[in-house]
C-alpha cells in the first residue's frame, strides 16, 4: 500500500481531481454526448451520402441539365422564360461540378496539388457563388412568372417589342450575377494555402506539399456572426418567403383566369350590334302560359359592359376566347331580384363594313392574346413545380443555418474545453441537406419533363428524330 506522502499517492490524486474537475465541466455545459460508435456511423453515413450519393446524383445531373439546355435553346422553344431556365442550368452546372471536386476532396480524398492551390482563391469562392446565383435566379425567374400571370396586358404589350427578350434576359441575369458576387466576396478571404515539408521515404527527399486552412478572419467571433446571420437572411429566410408569395399569387391568378375562361359570358359570341332579347320567366307571376315571361331589350355592347363590370375587366380589352360555347353564363341577379331565369335570344344582326373590319381585327388580336396567356399559363404552372422542389430541397438548410445560429455560444464554449459542439444528429443532417441542395440543382429537366407536352415533343424531336 502506498504511503499518503508517497508520489504516486500524489499522481493519482491529481489524476482523480482533473477527471473530476473534467466530469463537472461536461455537466455544467450540457455538452453532446458521443458514443464510439456514433463516430463511425457518422463517417459512415458522410461517406455513402455526401459521397457517393451526391456524385452519382451531381453527374446525372450535368448530363440532364446538358440535355435541357440543348432542347430549350431550339427556335421552337426560345422566349424569355425558357432562356432564364437555360442560365439557371448552366448556374446549376457549375455547382454540381464544385460538388463533384468537394466530395473527391473530402471523402474519397482524391485530390491534387493544383486543385488545393485553386481551392480558397477560385474553387471555394466559385462554389458559393454558383449557389447564391442559383438561389436569386429562381427568385428572379419567379417574378418574372408573377408579372406575366399577374399583370398580362403590360406583359404583353412589352413582348411585343422585337427586342423585348433579350432585355428582359439581361434584366435579370446581369442583377443576379453581380449581387452573387458581391455577397460572395468574403469567400476569398476565409482560406489559404500553406505549405509543409514532407520527407520521401523512398528517395529520401523533402518536399512541400500544400494544405489548407481557415483565416484568422474567418475565426473571429464578429465576422462569424455577420456571416451566419447574413447567410440565414440573404440566401435562406428572405428568397424562402418570396418564393411562397410569388408561388401562392402565380397559383390564384391562373386558377382564376382558367375560371373565367370556363365562365366566360355569352355576349362574345355575339357582334357588338347584334341586339339581344332577354326573356325574364318570373315564378311570381302565373296565368296563362306566357303571362309570367317579359322581355328585356339590350344589345350586345350593353350586355358586354355589364359582363366587365361582373369580371372586373376593362371595357377596353378585348374579351378572353371562349372554351365553352353552350349555354349562357350571364349573371342574372341584378334582373328581378335574382328571381328570374333569362334566355338569350339573337333577333338582329347587323354591322357595317368598317366595323365589321374592326371587330375581325380585335378578335385577331383577343385570339392571339389569348393563346399567349395560355402559354404563360401553362410555363407559370411548370415553373410552380421548381419552386416546390426548390422549397423543399432548401427547407433542411435553412433549418440547420437557424439551429446554428442559437446553438453556436454554446458549442463554442464546449470545444473551448475539448468536447462535440455540436449533436450527432444535426451532423447527419448536415449531409442530407448537402445531397439535397445537389438534388435541386439536378432535377429542372425532369420537372419539365413531367410538367410540358411541349418540351416533351421536342426532346422526342430531338433524341429520337433526330431533328
Amino acid at each position: 500500500m502506498e504511503r499518503w506522502g508517497s508520489p504516486g499517492s500524489v499522481l493519482n490524486r491529481s489524476a482523480r481531481s482533473q477527471d473530476m474537475e473534467v466530469n463537472v465541466s461536461f455537466n455544467q455545459l450540457d455538452c453532446p454526448k458521443f458514443e464510439p460508435s456514433d463516430d463511425h456511423f457518422i463517417k459512415q453515413w458522410a461517406f455513402w451520402t455526401d459521397g457517393v450519393t451526391k456524385t452519382i446524383v451531381a453527374i446525372l445531373g450535368i448530363i440532364g441539365n446538358i440535355v435541357a439546355i440543348r432542347v430549350l435553346t431550339r427556335v421552337s422553344m426560345r422566349n424569355s422564360f425558357n432562356l432564364l431556365l437555360v442560365t439557371l442550368a448552366l448556374i446549376d452546372s457549375t455547382y454540381l461540378v464544385g460538388a463533384i471536386l468537394e466530395s473527391l476532396r473530402k471523402r474519397f480524398h482524391v485530390e491534387s496539388d493544383l486543385q488545393l492551390v485553386m481551392f480558397p482563391y477560385f474553387l471555394y469562392p466559385l462554389n458559393s457563388i454558383a449557389l447564391t446565383a442559383s438561389i436569386f435566379m429562381t427568385v428572379a425567374i419567379a417574378l418574372e412568372r408573377y408579372i406575366a400571370v399577374h399583370y398580362p396586358l403590360d406583359y404583353n404589350r412589352a413582348m411585343n417589342d422585337l427586342g423585348a427578350m433579350q432585355r428582359r434576359l439581361l434584366k435579370y441575369v446581369i442583377p443576379v450575377i453581380f449581387f452573387s458576387v458581391a455577397f460572395n466576396l468574403t469567400k476569398f478571404l476565409e482560406s489559404e494555402v500553406a505549405y509543409q515539408n514532407v520527407t520521401n521515404t523512398l528517395t529520401n527527399t523533402t518536399q512541400s506539399k500544400p494544405f489548407l486552412q481557415v483565416t484568422e478572419l474567418r475565426t473571429n467571433p464578429i465576422f462569424s456572426a455577420y456571416s451566419n446571420w447574413s447567410r440565414l437572411i440573404v440566401i435562406g429566410i428572405v428568397p424562402f418567403l418570396k418564393l411562397v408569395f410569388f408561388n401562392w399569387n402565380i397559383f390564384k391568378d391562373v386558377r382564376e383566369r382558367q375560371l373565367r375562361r370556363i365562365n366566360n359570358t355569352a355576349a362574345s359570341r355575339f357582334p357588338r350590334d347584334t341586339t339581344v332579347v332577354l326573356y325574364q320567366n318570373n315564378p311570381s307571376k302565373t296565368g296563362s302560359p306566357g303571362s309570367g315571361q317579359s322581355s328585356i331589350l339590350m344589345t350586345a355592347n350593353q350586355l358586354r359592359a355589364k359582363e366587365c363590370v361582373q369580371h372586373n375587366r376593362n371595357p377596353g380589352e378585348p374579351p378572353e376566347e371562349m372554351e365553352n360555347t353552350s349555354g349562357s353564363d350571364f349573371d342574372h341577379s341584378e334582373v328581378d331580384g335574382g328571381n328570374s331565369q333569362i334566355n338569350l335570344e339573337v333577333i338582329q344582326i347587323s354591322s357595317p363594313p368598317k366595323k365589321a373590319k374592326r371587330r375581325n381585327f380585335l378578335k385577331r388580336i383577343s385570339k392571339h392574346n389569348e393563346r399567349r396567356r395560355r402559354v404563360e399559363d401553362n410555363l407559370a404552372i411548370v415553373f410552380m413545380g421548381f419552386i416546390l422542389v426548390f422549397l423543399c430541397c432548401h427547407a433542411p438548410r435553412i433549418c440547420l443555418d437557424i439551429h446554428e445560429l442559437f446553438t453556436l455560444k454554446h458549442a463554442n464554449e464546449c470545444r473551448s474545453h475539448g468536447f462535440r459542439g455540436f449533436p450527432a444528429w444535426s451532423l447527419i443532417a448536415i449531409h442530407v441537406s448537402h445531397v439535397l441542395l445537389v438534388l435541386n440543382a439536378a432535377t429542372n429537366i425532369l420537372i419539365y419533363c413531367s410538367l410540358s407536352s411541349k418540351f416533351r415533343e421536342e426532346f422526342k424531336a430531338v433524341f429520337c428524330n433526330g431533328k
